[in-house]
């Protein structure tokens, strides 16, 4: 009875260990399609050879599991905020072939996976995760920066969790019996053949950074005929921009601080004058 009683502790100190071995972590990129190239970098609590790195789905059941070596890893100190945090490659594959939907690796590293022509559409809302996430010491906000003081870039390629005013609905809409559902990032909204055939669009918890694109292609598709269904409040309240590989997203907040001439693209609230694209001309 000893020696089972200790038995039964290793073990499940073991599979504890083994279950939080890994830190964090984020993805090359945050939406894919089945069939895509994809690297995902994590930071591991120690390095471990033939480590299964494995994938879940959002009601908890594992979907794909790769073997691979982690190690530890620490972000890059020129503006691991800004610029990434520049993790060695633990992962790299080409993506499975599953359903569409928000999955994450390790149980903490989202990735979507995207669908062709579906007919409902799920936006997942990675541009405010980006904006409020100050991994590498800043986000866009003076409150949880170093020194008080915002960034007016922050990178996609840093570790970030599930969005919290959209998690409920997420893992609830997991669990209901819609047929051809697709999931897309808010990155995906400025690519109308992504999604523009859809019969229903829906914008889930406290979607604030949109592009001129997505914000042009969203009216574009409630003018056709189209249903979209917002989820929350404060949607469309900043304008945002990327940069030429999506990896990084800018909001200056201030007319004066945006040094881009393109007075419409200024990275301010939707509803001041200058941008003349009120908010109240998308959702009312």
């Amino acid at each position: 009875m000893y020696f089972a009683h200790i038995y039964f502790l290793t073990a499940t100190f073991f599979s504890f260990f083994q279950e939080n071995l890994i830190i964090e972590g984020y993805c090359s990129k945050i939406s894919v399609n089945s069939g895509d190239s994809l690297t995902i970098y994590v930071n591991a609590g120690e390095k471990r050879d033939n480590y299964e790195l494995k994938l879940f789905n959002l009601e908890g059941k594992q979907v794909a599991a790769y073997k691979t070596n982690v190690f530890s890893q620490e972000p890059q100190k020129n503006k691991a905020w800004e610029n990434g945090y520049g993790y060695k490659p633990s992962l790299k594959i080409k993506v499975p072939n599953l359903k569409s939907g928000v999955y994450q690796w390790e149980d903490r590293i989202p990735l979507i996976i995207k669908k062709d022509k579906p007919k409902i559409v799920v936006v997942y809302n990675s541009n405010r995760e980006n904006a409020y996430c100050n991994g590498g010491g800043k986000s866009l906000y003076s409150f949880n920066s170093s020194d008080f003081k915002p960034a007016q870039k922050v990178s996609f390629l840093r570790p970030m969790r599930l969005p919290k005013h959209a998690e409920p609905f997420l893992r609830w809409f997991e669990t209901q019996n819609f047929t051809n559902v697709g999931y897309i990032a808010d990155g995906d909204l400025d690519d109308y053949s992504v999604w523009g055939k859809a019969d229903l669009l829906i914008i889930t918890g406290h979607s604030e950074y949109w592009t001129l694109q997505a914000r042009r292609n969203f009216d574009r598709f409630v003018n056709e005929g189209k249903d979209a269904m917002v989820l929350s409040g404060n949607t469309m309240w900043w304008q945002a921009r990327y940069n030429k590989n999506r990896t990084q997203m800018t909001c200056y907040k201030s007319k004066d601080d945006d040094p881009i001439a393109n007075k419409k693209l200024k990275t301010i609230n939707w509803n001041e004058p200058r941008l003349n694209y009120s908010i109240g001309k998308s959702i009312g």
